[in-house]
């Protein structure tokens, strides 16, 4: 069963930001590339990844400031949730050229116990930091 708080979405968001940097028409300098591989390394540091570097390396080419968001989340869904994997995972729909991630945390420990720290979480740290993802970061708990 999976427990999913639901992204606040944006609706005066412009075309532009929902591509990355190289799709909308602008080169990416060398220094740009690097800041990139830096931010992708420093999340890398803390979320699973699996094999999905490829994508992630896009979204945070298009969205790069949400990487200090994310690195904030992990340290509280990992303070809420200890003994669990974090993975982190992107989708792109492409019809629409928009990504989001997603925050996969599977905790090892019985449903209701994983239910009701998702809801203290709920509480105590995501809802009130929810509108710092701009509506492309969805935690998932199952």
């Amino acid at each position: 069963m999976i427990c999913m708080t639901t992204p606040y979405k944006r609706i005066n968001s412009s075309s532009a930001n929902l591509l990355p940097r190289s799709v909308a028409g602008k080169p990416e300098s060398r220094s740009a590339t690097s800041f990139i591989e830096k931010k992708v390394t420093s999340l890398r540091e803390v979320y699973e990844f699996g094999s999905a570097v490829d994508k992630i390396e896009k979204f945070v080419r298009a969205y790069s400031h949400l990487v200090d968001f994310l690195l904030d989340a992990y340290k509280h869904v990992q303070a809420k949730f200890p003994e669990a994997t974090i993975k982190l995972t992107v989708d792109v729909e492409s019809s629409a050229k928009t990504h989001e991630a997603f925050i996969r945390v599977t905790p090892h420990i019985p449903f209701p116990e994983a239910r009701q720290r998702l809801d203290e979480f709920d509480d105590a740290w995501w809802i009130k930091n929810l509108d710092r993802g701009d509506g492309r970061i969805t935690l998932v708990v199952r």
